[in-house]
């Protein structure tokens, strides 16, 4: 019969509900063709055929009111507030060291027009059941999880922070790791608190945050050059050097230059450090093992090689006066080495001293040779009978520390 007949409607979750026929506003609608089956059936009684069954069929046309199956629609479980979830677009969510894509919320929102569509096709094929799901009846996100657009954005953005670069200023606690951890604190950010991308569809880095880290956190950091430096002398004891030109300085340009064109490659491994200038060892202790200890106090030498002292000698420093005495309380670095030079030459001096060993660490002040003109060192010499400014050494030890020495190593003097 006609007004058995429901629908079964079944929807996300495993939920199902039903609408009835009379809910549906189902009628039946005489088509005349069951007065034709009787009809027909009085023209076969015969009395032959009395005893023989014969079937006939009848179909039943059904009507239903549009307005009354959509009222009952509307008053179905999955149509109520609070019943359904509204579908959510995928999104790009910010990590500790990247960004993802959230996927895409499904939701139960369904269709209006789309369901009552549904339905209503369901009742005039006779059916009993429609899936909904099946039937593309729910609300879908505008923006899924493989969206060639976000996946693109992601990827670009990821592909910087992927990037793992490693700068070591000499020891393990003495390294600086620029990971994705601290690019995305340079990437530019738009409203929505992501990366922007520039019209080639790459995150922009904020250049002047890349540089203010460069500066505070590896050159302000690590840097030596006009810094007072520590030192322990031959006896033990340590004093402090405020003087001199010695140290690193970086070349902060260039670094971050380089830093940057790493960053866009997503590359990850060691990197370099540009200098201006450069010292004999790159850790905390900049002076390393190799070096010559000036004492103008007491009048001696020292000079050490990878942390052993290899030569002690008296010598004489410059005359304690304004225009002569021997540049102290500071470090330098030899600027070359040369046998067989003539001071003043190469300077204009109003002299002219041929040596056999010539070590310059300051301009014109140095470590030579003297024996052409001395045959005693030490003590009070130097108060009275002092050099311009050089380190007199006798030949002998001169030679020893020709030989230890190179371009910058560490020359350290003091006293007065």
């Amino acid at each position: 019969e006609i007004m058995t007949y429901a629908v079964s409607i079944e929807e996300r979750d495993g939920i199902t509900e039903r609408l009835l026929a009379k809910e549906l506003g189902m009628s039946y609608v005489d088509d005349q063709s069951v007065d034709k089956v009787l009809a027909e059936q009085k023209a076969w009684q015969w009395v032959v055929e009395i005893f023989k069954t014969r079937e006939m069929t009848v179909t039943a046309v059904s009507s239903y009111d549009k307005q009354v199956a959509s009222a009952a629609l509307k008053e179905l479980q999955c149509f109520q507030e609070g019943n359904y979830t509204k579908p959510e677009d995928a999104y790009i969510k910010e990590g500790e060291t990247s960004y993802e894509i959230v996927p895409a919320v499904e939701g139960t929102e369904l269709d209006f027009d789309k369901v009552l569509e549904t339905v209503l096709n369901a009742v005039d094929n006779h059916e009993e059941s429609v899936n909904l799901d099946e039937a593309g009846c729910y609300i879908e996100p505008n923006i899924k999880s493989d969206d060639e657009a976000l996946v693109a954005r992601v990827n670009n953005i990821n592909k910087y922070l992927s990037a793992n670069l490693t700068y070591d200023f000499g020891g393990d606690d003495r390294k600086v790791v620029v990971d994705g951890s601290v690019i995305k604190e340079w990437m530019q950010k738009g409203e929505d608190g992501l990366p922007v991308l520039n019209e080639d569809g790459e995150p922009t880095i904020v250049e002047t945050a890349l540089q203010e880290f460069v500066r505070v956190s590896m050159a302000k950091k690590y840097d030596t050059l006009g810094k007072p430096h520590d030192f322990k002398k031959h006896d033990g004891e340590t004093i402090t050097l405020t003087g001199g030109f010695y140290g690193w300085r970086m070349n902060q340009a260039k670094t971050s230059e380089a830093m940057l064109e790493a960053i866009k490659a997503g590359e990850q491994k060691e990197m370099e450090v540009f200098y201006h200038f450069t010292a004999a060892n790159r850790g905390a202790d900049d002076i390393g093992g190799t070096y010559v200890e000036v004492d103008i106090t007491h009048q001696k030498v020292y000079c050490y090689e990878d942390g052993k002292l290899k030569v002690e000698t008296d010598v004489v420093t410059g005359k304690p006066t304004e225009d002569r005495e021997t540049p102290s309380n500071g470090i330098w670095s030899i600027i070359y080495k040369k046998k067989d030079a003539v001071l003043g030459e190469e300077n204009d001096l109003e002299y002219r001293s041929p040596v056999d060993f010539w070590m310059p660490f300051n301009g014109n002040v140095g470590l030579h040779d003297a024996d052409r003109w001395r045959s005693q060192y030490g003590g009070n010499i130097y108060k009275t009978n002092g050099s311009h400014g050089c380190v007199n050494m006798p030949r002998e030890a001169a030679e020893k520390v020709f030989n230890i020495v190179n371009k910058g190593t560490p020359v350290i003097v003091y006293g007065e």
